[in-house]
């Protein structure tokens, strides 16, 4: 099982909400063209930051960032 944070993880769960709402309509909300967003779906991927924020935001996703503190 893949931990939480992995990348690959979280493309592949993006992926699936993709497909979900349907990929013409990311593509319209996006801006982004349809051959380049399946091109940035696969886990291996390794797809821009900027794309996945794109992409995101396109599909009505809130991204939410924690901070860990190091032991003292």
């Amino acid at each position: 099982m893949k931990e939480d944070g992995d990348p690959e993880l979280i493309t592949a769960a993006l992926s699936d909400i993709t497909r979900a709402k349907g990929i013409a309509q990311i593509v319209r909300k996006s801006g982004i063209e349809s051959d380049r967003l399946f091109k940035a779906l696969p886990p291996e991927s390794n797809s821009e930051f900027s794309t996945i924020l794109r992409i995101t935001e396109a599909s009505g996703i809130r991204l939410h960032a924690t901070v860990r503190h190091a032991g003292m």
